[in-house]
């Protein structure tokens, strides 16, 4: 769903995958290039950033711990920043996003910088999901 933010100036959309109803969302209020889109709707991408006119694309491998016995599961969430947009697509990543918006939010100060550090705490989301992992693994390795 599309929300804007007033005090930024800052719109943005999150999709768990680009169905019909989202991409047409997504090409009528931000244009992004056709490479960048397709990729997005393709999982299986390998992590990246682009740069396409004045959006960047980026893909981000997310992993958790789930299930019992406890395994890891891969997916991946595709990010467009643009001047004053970011738009998220995940695909395979059971993690909602959600408390993540709620957070850029109520950081007003740190909001107003832009797009940038809506993609920064993005990442240092994802990125956090990986600790679980670690610990677990270096427990089993240190045993």
């Amino acid at each position: 769903m599309k929300r804007s933010n007033a005090k930024t100036d800052l719109s943005g959309l999150a999709c768990t995958s680009l169905t019909r109803s989202c991409w047409a969302r997504f090409r009528k209020n931000w244009a992004s290039h056709d490479l960048a889109i397709e990729d997005a709707h393709c999982a299986h991408q390998r992590p990246k950033l682009e740069q396409y006119d004045d959006c960047l694309f980026v893909v981000l491998r997310t992993a958790q711990l789930v299930g019992e016995p406890h395994h890891v599961e891969f997916g991946e969430t595709h990010i467009f920043v643009g001047p004053r947009y970011v738009v998220s697509v995940r695909h395979g990543s059971l993690r909602s996003h959600i408390g993540l918006r709620a957070r850029c939010e109520a950081s007003q100060r740190l909001l107003a910088k832009g797009p940038g550090f809506v993609l920064y705490a993005l990442m240092d989301f994802v990125v956090d999901q990986y600790l679980p992992i670690v610990r677990r693994s270096v427990g089993r390795t240190s045993s």
